[in-house]
């Protein structure tokens, strides 16, 4: 019993349980559409043609979120917003 534990242990450190955790407590909505997601796309891939339209529409979705710069009014993800200090001449 206690060499599962450790295995179950290194599993959690390998795969960073706790990240995916604190991403799901962050973006709930985000992480349930795209769960859903895949788990539609597995269990219905007799009709992928018709799920491919809300793929793509969600990799358009992404595509514009991060192509918008950090001075743009919607919130970014991937790299903190920095004040730039105005030089007067």
């Amino acid at each position: 019993m206690a060499g599962f534990l450790m295995f179950v242990e290194k599993v959690k450190l390998g795969l960073k349980i706790d990240v995916l955790r604190e991403v799901g407590r962050q973006y709930p909505v985000f992480c349930f559409l795209l769960l859903s997601l895949v788990a539609l796309t597995l269990l219905l891939n007799r009709y992928l043609h018709v799920l491919m339209v809300f793929w793509s529409f969600l990799a358009g979705v992404t595509t514009f979120y991060c192509s918008l710069g950090p001075e743009s009014l919607v919130p970014n993800i991937f790299f903190p917003v920095k004040q730039r200090n105005k030089v007067t001449l």
